[in-house]
């Protein structure tokens, strides 16, 4: 199987690991319903990647986003296109096993500094491009998908913990750090512990989710790490 299908961007855990009905379900099925498990895979999705959707960014924008993040953090191939605009929202994942992709954007950039996201975003906003945030591919709202093509902006490089304050309990992280490693940094430091969280957290949803704790969803000891805003580098509304 090619390392390139509809497969590879929709399943969880490792995509060569196929995972089977044990025998008593299997069973069950059988007796109550008349189903019999199929010895092969029900769309398995194993299709090479090929987007109905063409890229319709210009020449001129793609070298200019080349231009600001390097070669190497900008990508338009099929599959990068269609891996950042499939979630996890149930309908999204039966599409991609049947081979299609709605909504993908025209490029994906990967910015390394806060410099680079104005950069990106005074140039989107120059030429009207849709910008859609990208950080752990766990939406089920459909919240990836760029009807209007555009560009996605992967947070995976802006993925470092910038300061620790124990006196005032805070703590600064860039945009794309994920909430187990802010969690394993945390419990490394003696009297700190932050939460069990998600995988796919990440800082970004990790502060939306403290505004939740009116509402005693999160555990009590997360009340006490106020999470530092002033560095997420999020950008000040007087530069754009």
């Amino acid at each position: 199987m090619s390392n390139y299908t509809y497969r590879q961007i929709y399943k969880w855990g490792d995509p060569k690991k196929e995972e089977k009905l044990n025998h008593h379900a299997a069973e069950f099925l059988e007796k109550s319903f008349g189903i019999k498990e199929s010895p092969k895979p029900h769309l398995p999705g194993d299709m090479d990647i090929s987007l109905e959707r063409k890229k319709t960014l210009p020449a001129k924008i793609t070298n200019k986003l080349k231009a600001i993040v390097g070669e190497n953090n900008f990508f338009d191939s099929d599959f990068e296109r269609a891996r950042h605009s499939i979630g996890r929202f149930y309908m999204e994942i039966l599409q991609a096993r049947m081979g299609n992709v709605e909504n993908p954007p025209d490029a994906v950039v990967c910015p390394r500094t806060q410099e680079e996201v104005l950069q990106i975003v005074k140039l989107c906003n120059e030429w009207k491009i849709p910008i859609i945030p990208f950080a752990g591919n766990s939406s089920v709202t459909k919240a990836l998908q760029a009807p209007k093509g555009g560009v996605s902006l992967d947070l995976k490089n802006l993925n470092k913990i910038l300061e620790l304050n124990e006196t005032n309990t805070t703590v600064t992280a860039e945009a794309g750090v994920f909430g187990p490693v802010l969690e394993k940094f945390l419990n490394e430091r003696k009297d700190i512990h932050a939460a069990t969280s998600l995988n796919l957290l990440n800082f970004l949803l990790w502060v939306a989710g403290l505004l939740l704790k009116e509402q005693g969803r999160l555990p009590p000891d997360m009340e006490k790490w106020k999470i530092s805003l002033l560095r997420l580098l999020l950008l000040p509304p007087k530069e754009l």
